[in-house]
Formats: C-alpha cells, structure tokens, sequence
C-alpha cells in the first residue's frame, strides 16, 4: 500500500472517528435534557425583563392616566347630571309657584270685582238678612278664602273690614256690630292680619290657626267659637272681645289685651300669656292647663272653675280673683300676689 494510499484512509478514519464522537456528544446532551425537570415559563420575550422598581412605577403611572381620565369624565358626566336635574326640579318648582301665584291673583281680582258689583249695582251694603245677593256674597267670599294664601287672604279681610261687611255697626246701638257677609266657619288659617283693625268684626267659628295677628285691633270682636290654635297674638288688643268657646290652644298671647273679655270655656291648653292684661276677664271653666301665665295681671279675674294644673302662675297678680273650683295642683305659684284688691 502506497504512502499516499495509507494517509487517505488515516484521514477518512479520522472523519468518522469526529463524526462519531459529534453524534455521541449529542446523544449525551439529550438524554440529560431529558432528565431535567421541565422549564419555567420565561416572559423574556415580553421585553419587561430587567426592569426596576422605577420603571414599574413609571409604567402603572402611564397605565393609571387613562384610568383616571375615564373615571373623572364618568364622575363629571354624573355631576353635570345631577346638577341638571336639580336645576330641572328648581325650575319646575319655581314654575309651579308662578302659576299658583298666577291663579291666586286671579282668584282675588275677581272676587274683589264681583264684590264691587255685588255692593254697587245689587246694593249689597244696603241688603236685609234673607237678601239673595248676601247669600251670593257668603258663597263668594267662602269659595275664595279656601283658595287662597295667607297674604292675600288678609286683603280681602281688609277689603271686607273697608266696606263694612263683616264689622256693620247699629245705627241706633252704637258700639254694637253686626256682619253683611256671615264668614261662619271660614277659612282663615295663616292668613296675614298683622297690624289690622277687626274692631267690631264678626268672626264667629272661623278658622285662623297659625295666623297672625301680632297688634291686631279686635276690640269688642266676635270670635265665639273660632279656631286659634297656635295663632300669633303678641301684643294685640283683645279688650271686650267675645271669644266663649274658642280654641286657643298654644297660642301667643304675650303681651295681650284681654281686660274684659270674655273668653268662657274656653281651651287656651298651653297657651303663651306672659305678662299679658286679663283683669276682669271672665275664663270660667276654661283649660289653662300648663299655660303659660308668669307675670300675669288677673286681678278681678274669674276663674271659676279653670283647671290650671301645671300652669306657670309665677309672679301673676291674682288680687281680687274667682278661683272658687279652680284646680290648681301642680301650678307655680311662686311670687303670686293673692287676697282682696
């Protein structure tokens, strides 16, 4: 065999001698694969590898803008909506009184030019007690009170005091008053009366709970039977006026006129009269029960009968008075001044 033969075949040899060590070298490396345990998942390929905490928070702050974003525009959207909605219902409201006002004035500028035909073309001023056109007048005046306010409802009082409907006085009687227009029963709760003058007026049974008289002039009125429960009477003048039977349950009479009145059995249940004048007023058997009376001036005063438990009678003049049956337990009588005149 040649030199140049035998060199040919050492080099192939040599070959599959590499080949051979190659394929053993692979076989080796996978049967140890294969013997590993299999490998996590790797996120390398999301490209946040190797990021720091800076850069996290850079992230979740670009990932929170268009969060933000979306929530305020949802919360302003809510605002403006709501907003809306109570401009809408202010609206609405406002709108409602305007027509209620609107009725109202329309309600009393026909009333007040009915009336003027009634007294100037059907002599209503004139008319005797079965007259129709006085029956028209009630029916009118009645029907207009119910739909009124407070306000106005103290106009047309006005009006009806102006041309003496309600206070007629006795031509031969002076003093003595009689009513055109029989207000029986009339609906006078709320209604404005401050500073009017209803002397002489005939107000029996009305209702005028919650109005307000505060220095109101009702000398020698009528209120048998009325409804003046919780009505506001601070200062006004009461004196001689006819309120037998009435209600005046936790009503303001502070400061009142009452001298002379009479005001018989009556309900003046918790009733405000600090320091209001009752000399020689007649409240036989009346409720006084927890009224408030301190600094009273009773004297002359009959109370016969009047159940005054409770009542605050601290500092009231009580000289001269009629408390023969009164019922007094309770009551707070310190500082009363007791006996004859």
């Amino acid at each position: 065999m040649s030199t140049a033969h035998q060199q040919q075949l050492v080099t192939s040899l040599n070959g599959k001698q590499a080949i051979a060590q190659h394929l053993a070298h692979l076989q080796a490396k996978r049967q140890q694969s294969l013997a590993l345990p299999p490998k996590k998942f790797r996120v390398a390929w999301t490209g946040f590898s190797g990021k720091t905490l800076w850069d996290w928070l850079q992230l979740l702050a670009a990932l929170a803008i268009p969060v933000v974003v979306a929530a305020g525009t949802i919360w302003f959207s809510y605002q403006q909506s709501e907003t809306s909605l109570q401009i809408s219902q202010v609206q609405h409201k406002n709108d409602q009184q305007n027509i209620d006002d609107q009725q109202q004035e329309v309600v009393l500028k026909t009333y007040l030019d009915d009336m003027s035909t009634l007294l100037l073309t059907y002599k209503l001023g004139q008319s005797q007690r079965d007259d129709e056109v006085r029956q028209v007048a009630r029916a009118k005046t009645l029907t207009a009170l119910r739909r009124l306010n407070g306000e106005r409802k103290g106009i047309l009082l006005r009006f009806l005091l102006d041309a003496e409907l309600i206070n007629k006085e006795y031509s031969n009687h002076r003093g003595f008053y009689y009513a055109i227009i029989d207000l029986t029963e009339a609906n006078l709760e709320q209604a404005d009366l401050m500073r009017i003058d209803l002397k002489g007026a005939i107000l029996t049974g009305v209702d005028l709970q919650n109005a307000n008289l505060q220095r109101a002039g009702l000398l020698r009125a009528a209120l048998y039977q009325a409804n003046l429960g919780n009505a506001d009477l601070q200062n006004a003048d009461l004196e001689t006026a006819y309120m037998d039977l009435a209600n005046l349950q936790g009503a303001h009479l502070e400061y009142a006129r009452l001298n002379w009145a009479q005001i018989g059995y009556s309900n003046l249940q918790g009733a405000h009269l600090e320091y209001a004048e009752i000399q020689s007023a007649d409240l036989e058997s009346s409720n006084l029960r927890g009224a408030n009376l301190q600094g009273v001036d009773l004297r002359g005063a009959n109370l016969q009968g009047v159940d005054l438990r409770g009542a605050n009678l601290q500092d009231t003049d009580l000289r001269g008075t009629n408390l023969q049956g009164a019922n007094l337990q309770g009551a707070n009588l310190q500082g009363a001044k007791k006996g004859p005149l």
